[in-house]
């Protein structure tokens, strides 16, 4: 259990710092300011590379990222 929740706060936090990074690029940053989905919204990018770092995540790692995508989601909204 403690597991799952570890899991869960580093991908939480690992895709919260993707999704900013994303949107601190040039190209990207005005479709941000202009107000295109899924960038400039925090649910859908938040949704997106939380589902993006967990499967990076699994590839290299065991099988608890899949019991960590869930819980991770809001630690991510709470840092974006």
């Amino acid at each position: 259990m403690l597991e799952i929740l570890l899991a869960a706060i580093v991908l939480g936090s690992a895709a919260a710092g993707f999704a900013l990074a994303v949107r601190a690029l040039l190209g990207i940053r005005s479709w941000v300011d202009a107000g295109i989905k899924p960038w400039a919204c925090d649910i859908c990018l938040g949704f997106w590379s939380t589902l993006f770092v967990a499967l990076v995540y699994w590839f290299f790692s065991t099988d608890i990222v899949l019991a960590a995508v869930g819980p991770a989601y809001p630690v991510c909204l709470s840092v974006i």
